[in-house]
């Protein structure tokens, strides 16, 4: 957890997409199915920034790029090739009750931790 911030919130929290970056590498290399690539965004993607963010608002560019980054691996996309995304992002990071993967919308689930952390403060 950063102790000093500096002018660029992006910078202070470039760890996170650090993290994310490697974990995602390490599993590129194998040859993963759709199900099991989204269990590892779902159980091991989304849960590296989630103590961080029930306690920052991280910024919005660094939400998008990790949601990015999240559907890139989805598609199997890598550095030298890129991949055709056949459904829209939006569609992706919905809930499977509305029709989508179940992947997490990182900036309404930041918000929605910083309210919890509110919501204790104020009992």
């Amino acid at each position: 957890m950063p102790t000093q911030f500096g002018r660029s919130k992006e910078q202070d929290f470039h760890f996170i997409m650090d993290r994310i970056w490697s974990k995602l590498k390490g599993w590129k290399e194998k040859s993963l199915s759709f199900e099991g690539r989204g269990v590892l965004i779902r159980a091991v993607v989304q849960a590296i920034p989630t103590y961080i963010m029930s306690y920052f608002l991280l910024p919005k560019g660094l939400c998008e790029k990790i949601e990015k980054a999240v559907c890139s691996f989805w598609w199997g996309s890598t550095y030298s090739k890129r991949k055709i995304h056949w459904i829209n992002k939006d569609k992706l990071l919905r809930s499977k009750h509305e029709g989508g993967m179940g992947f997490k919308i990182l900036r309404d689930f930041n918000i929605a931790m910083l309210a919890k952390q509110a919501w204790r403060f104020h009992i």
